[in-house]
């Protein structure tokens, strides 16, 4: 993502692209099944973006991109990528695998990127998100997948909400 993807005033973020690597050239390309969305953002992600962009902006030197020729990324000055490596270079999915397995040499358990998004929507549903609300903001196609995906959760949910039923 770059920053104009974030409006801090509507606390959101637009997910409308997602960024791909195909013959050594990266490009912009929609995100799979359509899933272009709009996610609301709480005020401590909010806080710390504000913070890093701010960071990021006192740096004249900083790798800047604009969109070229077939929706490729190209060097420019239209824009800088919120996630990016020191010096604003363009952080691959390899650097960021790297980045996660240094951790493991910190005695920490390995994960991959994508681990993340499971545990941000394990944490939503397991705090009692609306599951239409969850699906929306993962971008999922249907409920079907966001159910498929995490029905574990759903049980478990069903499992403590009949126990309330012993209450009534």
């Amino acid at each position: 993502r770059f920053w104009d993807d974030i409006n801090f005033q509507n606390k959101s973020l637009t997910v409308n692209k997602q960024l791909v690597l195909k013959d050594s050239v990266y490009y912009f390309s929609t995100p799979k099944y359509g899933s272009s969305r709009t996610v609301f953002l709480d005020n401590f992600i909010l806080e710390y973006l504000f913070n890093l962009k701010a960071e990021a902006e006192k740096y004249d030197n900083a790798k800047r991109y604009k969109v070229g020729i077939n929706n490729s990324v190209i060097p420019g000055n239209e824009f800088m990528f919120v996630c990016a490596r020191p010096g604003g270079l363009i952080a691959s999915n390899k650097y960021i695998h790297q980045r996660l397995d240094s951790y493991k040499n910190r005695g920490c358990k390995v994960f991959r990127p994508h681990d993340l998004r499971h545990t941000h929507c394990t944490k939503l549903l397991s705090n009692g998100m609306d599951i239409k609300y969850v699906q929306k903001r993962l971008g999922h196609k249907n409920v079907h997948t966001t159910l498929n995906i995490y029905h574990h959760l759903t049980e478990n949910v069903q499992i403590s909400e009949s126990e309330k039923l012993n209450d009534l």
